[in-house]
């Protein structure tokens, strides 16, 4: 419910950013009402089916899908290789939960005529933690910060205090899904992991890593992704009961 509710707020604010010339009508609000996107941003395409993209959903499905079995019979014992193996499934889980959704989605609008602006662009890719949230992983919320959070704090502050406040209201956001579902340790862990990772835009720019070489920059994002995941791994995979 915390979750439906952060993308009620985000679908608002979008709709409130229509000009009042073009409101869409009932059944067009109804849409963009039940799907992560910004249906403004849609086109009348030819109606196909993508064979890429079901491969990659189906895919990403079956990966999702063996990760949860895996969890779920992993030994309740504790120990270094048993965490770091559920680490490592609730990575698997959470990437191809989000693809498959993101696949799926597209898949559906394009066998209906209706061509979609992505919400995932192969974020395994990214060359910098900068490039993964804002370039490539779950779109529709990443355009929405940067436009009613980090653009107005660029403005008045500069970059870096925007970066900052960019992550800290994304951190909040998650906290609290997490705050009324499992509890505020939860919600501290997810709250960490999004403020981590402003630091770690800010370092990144500081040592110019987009000077380091293609393998170089995705060593250090991967690693630095690796490095706090458990900060949001864990609450997530307690609030999925695994």
């Amino acid at each position: 419910m915390a979750a439906m509710a952060i993308l009620a707020l985000v679908k608002i604010v979008q709709l409130a950013q229509q000009p009042d010339s073009d409101r869409w009508a009932p059944l067009k609000r109804l849409w963009h009402g039940l799907v992560p996107f910004d249906v403004s941003s849609t086109r009348a395409v030819p109606a196909s089916l993508d064979k890429a993209s079901l491969l990659a959903a189906l895919l990403h499905l079956a990966l999702a899908l063996l990760a949860v079995a895996a969890l779920m019979h992993l030994p309740r014992e504790a120990s270094i290789g048993i965490t770091l193996a559920r680490l490592g499934l609730g990575a698997v889980l959470a990437y191809s939960g989000m693809e498959t959704i993101s696949e799926t989605l597209r898949l559906a609008h394009l066998l209906a005529g209706i061509e979609v602006s992505p919400i995932q662009r192969h974020p395994i890719a990214a060359q910098s933690i900068r490039e993964f949230w804002s370039e490539r992983w779950n779109l529709p919320v990443s355009g929405w910060l940067q436009s009613m959070v980090f653009r107005p704090v660029n403005d008045r502050v500069g970059p870096g205090a925007a970066v900052l406040a960019t992550f800290a209201v994304s951190g909040l956001l998650h906290g609290w899904m997490f705050l009324v579902s499992i509890g505020f340790l939860g919600a501290l862990l997810a709250a960490g992991f999004f403020l981590f990772h402003g630091l770690f835009v800010l370092v990144e720019t500081t040592i110019r890593v987009r000077r380091f070489s293609t393998l170089q920059r995705r060593l250090w994002t991967l690693g630095m992704l690796g490095l706090v995941s458990p900060l949001y791994i864990e609450p997530g995979l307690e609030l999925l009961g695994l």
